[in-house]
């Protein structure tokens, strides 16, 4: 199955900008866990289904999308792969042991 290339160009667009908020709000939602709302509720709903899309899209035309996603992640952000990974891997660490005190 082939997905047409505009919508392809469309969810790479959006794609990475939309998981850095997920990401920024999960580490949101772990740093005060008590501050559920229903904002957080139909925002994450709303994720989850993008999510979805995502990786319908990704099982179906892999190969296109795995290398266009990953250039497109690393132009947001202007890191490598690598340099995101540590990055996360170093904050998380941080918050284990601001949690573990």
């Amino acid at each position: 199955m082939r997905i047409p290339e505009e919508l392809l160009k469309a969810c790479m667009e959006v794609a990475p900008a939309v998981l850095l908020a997920m990401l920024g709000g999960m580490v949101r939602m772990m740093q005060n866990p008590k501050a559920f709302s229903w904002c957080w509720f139909f925002g994450g709903l709303l994720m989850s289904a993008f999510v979805g899309i995502l990786v319908f899209l990704l099982i179906a035309d892999a190969e296109a999308i795995s290398a266009n996603f990953r250039a497109a992640v690393c132009g947001v952000s202007g890191y490598s792969s690598a340099q995101i990974l540590g990055l996360l891997e170093k904050k998380v660490l941080r918050a284990v042991a601001e949690r573990s005190k």
